[in-house]
């Protein structure tokens, strides 16, 4: 049996003395618009300059879900890129999409 811990960024953040992240990288195989929900205050705070997510854009549910949360918190695409194509090993569809402060 293993026991595990479990909770927001806001909530990690409020609770622990450290400083907040000048980045916060997203890639979680398909629930990343689930846990773009948990720092939200710390979006809108607005010490984050930006937050690459790892996106499949054929889930496009997904991936609006994720720019309407951060668009929100004051966010917008900066750009787009596609893992691995450098090397032949892109994924269709498969994007680290970069959103930073507007």
């Amino acid at each position: 049996m293993y026991r595990a811990y479990g909770t927001t960024v806001d909530e990690f953040l409020r609770s622990h003395p450290v400083t907040t992240p000048d980045y916060i990288k997203i890639d979680v195989d398909g629930i990343e618009h689930a846990i773009l929900e948990g720092p939200r205050e710390t979006f809108k705070a607005g010490s984050v300059k930006s937050v690459p997510v790892e996106v499949n854009e054929n889930f496009s549910e997904q991936f609006l879900a994720c720019a309407e949360i951060l668009t929100d918190c004051g966010y917008k695409v900066s750009h787009r890129v596609q893992p691995g194509l450098e090397m032949g090993l892109a994924a269709p569809g498969l994007y680290n999409v970069i959103f930073e402060r507007a």
